[in-house]
């Protein structure tokens, strides 16, 4: 006989998992007011934000071919979403963009110190964290594509 109930699927599954276990804790929240900085271009992190509510902008600047600064965005993250991700992960632990609250929002954070839950079961922070940061670059790869597509049919 068919199982005809409906399967969660794994990557939700270890989301909430995650949301639950380190994400959950009113100590490690965030309340920001739009135009807020979360973090500035180059600055030293070692958190991990998750976006529990509101808009996140991230722009850097950059200097044009006239030598002048320019700033541009290049994403918008919202609810779910993961802010602080390269500087997290990398060994230099600077960012590589500005995020600014382009609404009243909430982000909730762990930092690199922070002891991963059942490591004997779910490995540590970095394996634990691993498909949900693929998920989150390839989410952002498809906003860009989808974001340039735009701006080529807005040229054309």
């Amino acid at each position: 006989m068919p199982d005809d109930t409906i399967r969660t699927p794994p990557s939700a599954l270890l989301t909430r998992r995650i949301f639950l276990d380190y994400f959950n804790n009113p100590e490690r929240r965030i309340t920001l007011k739009k135009g807020d900085i979360l973090f500035e271009q180059n600055q030293f992190n070692d958190r991990l934000y998750l976006i529990i509510s509101g808009d996140f902008s991230g722009t850097i600047r950059m200097e044009d071919e006239l030598g002048e600064e320019r700033q541009t965005e290049l994403f918008r993250n919202g609810q779910g979403s993961f802010v602080g991700v390269l500087s997290f992960f990398s060994h230099h632990m600077l960012t590589a963009t500005r995020v600014a609250c382009a609404s009243d929002g909430e982000v909730a954070w762990i930092s690199r110190s922070t002891p991963p839950v059942s490591p004997e079961q779910h490995g540590n922070l970095l394996t634990q964290f691993v498909p949900l940061i693929i998920e989150e670059l390839q989410n952002r790869q498809a906003r860009l594509a989808q974001t340039t597509q735009e701006r080529e049919t807005a040229l054309h």
